[in-house]
């Protein structure tokens, strides 16, 4: 088939896969927590990366994809629940959280920390670098391509990655 002309990308997730409670996406709707787009993948789950982290990790996590200000208080509490006991469910690790962390207005205190976790278990900023250099890679010469973007981080490597293309004569 020839080159598209156009290429269109939603950044934004699926609500009936976070809306699953078998997935652990969201401390809504609760249940394992899994959290990988592909169940049936052999990655680690939500569950398997925090029992495999120490408290520096998980703060590194949550700071750096979650953007979340209370990274640290927020990782020594999962360390010290995860070092009693398994944080298998999403309810579980948003009691955690919430136990050191107030609300912020309708916010709820897990909402970065569930972002961070499910950005890490599914390579999602991988994935995007990897889908854009494949989208500039097949799309016609003076082509367009256009993204919606969701969140800061996913805004911060669409920008830079169409700036080097331009730079580059893509």
């Amino acid at each position: 088939f020839p080159a598209p002309k156009g290429i269109a990308a939603d950044l934004g997730l699926s609500s009936p896969q976070l809306d699953a409670s078998d997935r652990g996406f969201s401390f809504a709707h609760g249940g394992a927590l899994d959290m990988r787009f592909d169940p049936t993948s052999s990655d680690p789950t939500a569950a398997q990366v925090i029992a495999g982290s120490t408290a520096a990790d998980l703060e590194a996590m949550i700071r750096r994809y979650g953007e979340e200000p209370n990274a640290r208080r927020i990782a020594e509490a999962i360390a010290a629940t995860a070092a009693e006991r398994p944080i298998t469910t999403a309810e579980d690790l948003a009691a955690v959280i919430a136990r050191v962390v107030r609300r912020r207005g309708k916010t709820h205190p897990a909402t970065q920390t569930f972002q961070a976790l499910r950005i890490v278990v599914n390579d999602e900023l991988g994935a995007l670098e990897r889908g854009i250099d494949a989208m500039f890679g097949c799309v016609s010469i003076g082509g367009r391509i256009a993204m919606v973007s969701f969140h800061s981080l996913e805004d911060r490597i669409v920008k830079r990655m169409f700036r080097r293309a331009q730079i580059d004569g893509r």
